[in-house]
């Protein structure tokens, strides 16, 4: 009644136009020109219990049932059989879509995703933007998803008043229940040891076990190199495999359709310690500790850009020991230590989605077309720059990779989407940053 050129015919037929099969519609209007104008661009229309005090609304459903239109039923290969690859095979599986894992170690999570116990909790910044709000949604998902997650509570330490500062601003933008910024003393208290630093503390923050959580993984072939990757074709050092589509999963290392993502290799190493007491929460800052039981835990971790040896290093273990007694006047005595090799990116945000044609990219860039980029390599997608934050975000990008490949709605929105997609740093290289926010994680065939 009082914006009757809301439902003109041709609008009515561009919702259709936009709709698959299945796609529902509410409104709160029940006028009799809305209902017809549903039902004649295919929509089945009823009125049913309206809104709050609203007696009725009127609710549609376009013609047809939906059903995953690719790859229903494929075979999937994944390169690498990381956190990474073993939560999309999850996520797939969940869509009956079979997968094989090809990893050059000879069992799955032998590289940086190796630790026995991951930490899971929030990454913030004390600006409610894009990054934050990605790992806070990730966060929440990875909570409700995972089925070893054990809820330990995570103090996060701040040594100096910048840290203090930027805690204070976060704590303002949450719920008092989900973080709380809290004085030495009350973190002493939290942890059941002597800490010397204030901190942020996430009461639902808790950390999984790797091994347990992905014991039930789907086919996995070790020990094969993977020097190529065609299409959908893998080849390795001993064979060639063919599926109906491929995803780079891999940690640092680079194949031809990944190196020009430009991606930094990071060393880290860990060490499995006995600790003086038990902790009753997990710690990150300056020392970062998850407990495996009362005494034993896992701390890490080192940093060193650019370099790849996995070698230990003795002086490492002993300087993560120290970093505990230093900052918790805790004593930790080393039992094990690995290393492995982290895959950062240019702006420290995962890439997910189909790879583009890099030569038509090159071109579409150099070129002043209007229309959004639409050249993507078929049937091959990437999973890859989790960094050291991979047991938080694993799951929604695993989700959100699977939901593309079996061709159902996203999860992230549209700037979400864009924010990971493969494409983005040639954009923005080019000096087409605008056209970012444009980028459609589609796939050729729906185009």
């Amino acid at each position: 009644r009082v914006n009757p050129d809301a439902w003109s015919e041709s609008i009515t037929a561009a919702m259709a136009s936009l709709s698959r099969p299945g796609a529902t519609l509410t409104t709160y209007s029940v006028a009799g020109a809305v209902r017809r104008g549903a039902e004649s661009a295919g929509f089945h229309a009823e009125r049913v219990p309206g809104f709050g005090r609203k007696a009725e609304m009127l609710a549609a459903q376009f013609d047809g049932r939906w059903q995953p239109a690719q790859l229903a039923g494929g075979q999937v290969g994944i390169i690498g059989a990381g956190l990474a690859g073993l939560s999309l095979s999850h996520a797939l599986k969940r869509r009956g879509i079979s997968s094989t894992l090809v990893d050059a170690a000879e069992k799955p999570l032998a590289g940086a995703s190796g630790s026995p116990a991951l930490a899971v909790y929030p990454q913030l910044s004390a600006n409610p933007e894009l990054p934050g709000q990605f790992s806070l949604t990730a966060f929440c998902f990875a909570v409700n998803h995972y089925r070893t997650y054990i809820k330990t509570g995570r103090c996060q330490l701040a040594e100096s008043v910048e840290a203090i500062d930027r805690f204070r601003q976060i704590e303002s933008l949450l719920p008092e229940e989900f973080a709380q910024f809290l004085g030495a003393h009350e973190i002493s208290e939290r942890l059941s040891a002597d800490c010397r630093h204030p901190g942020l503390y996430f009461d639902t923050a808790g950390h999984i076990l790797a091994a347990a959580e992905f014991s039930d993984h789907e086919e996995f072939i070790g020990n094969q190199r993977v020097v190529r990757c065609d299409g959908n074709r893998i080849t390795t050092t001993d064979q060639t495999l063919e599926f109906d589509a491929v995803v780079i999963a891999t940690g640092h290392e680079e194949l031809e359709q990944t190196r020009r993502l430009g991606r930094t290799p990071v060393r880290g190493q860990n060490i499995t310690a006995e600790l003086e007491s038990p902790l009753s929460s997990i710690v990150g800052g300056p020392v970062s500790i998850v407990t495996l039981d009362d005494r034993r835990a896992v701390i890490g971790g080192t940093y060193a850009q650019g370099n790849t040896d996995t070698s230990l290093r003795t002086e490492e273990t002993l300087a993560l020991a120290a970093r505990v007694d230093k900052h918790l006047e805790l004593e930790a005595e080393p039992v094990s230590a690995w290393a492995g090799v982290r895959s950062s990116t240019r702006d420290r945000q995962p890439i997910v989605g189909s790879l583009p044609e890099w030569d038509a990219l090159d071109r579409w860039c150099a070129g002043d077309d209007k229309a959004p980029f639409s050249e993507w390599s078929e049937n091959l997608f990437t999973l890859i720059g989790l960094g050291s934050h991979g047991a938080t975000t694993a799951p929604l990008l695993a989700e959100t990779l699977a939901r593309q490949i079996s061709g159902e709605a996203g999860c992230l929105g549209l700037a979400g989407a864009a924010r990971l997609n493969p494409a983005r740093y040639a954009l923005r290289d080019a000096g087409r940053r605008r056209e970012v926010a444009s980028l459609r994680s589609g796939r050729r065939s729906e185009r």
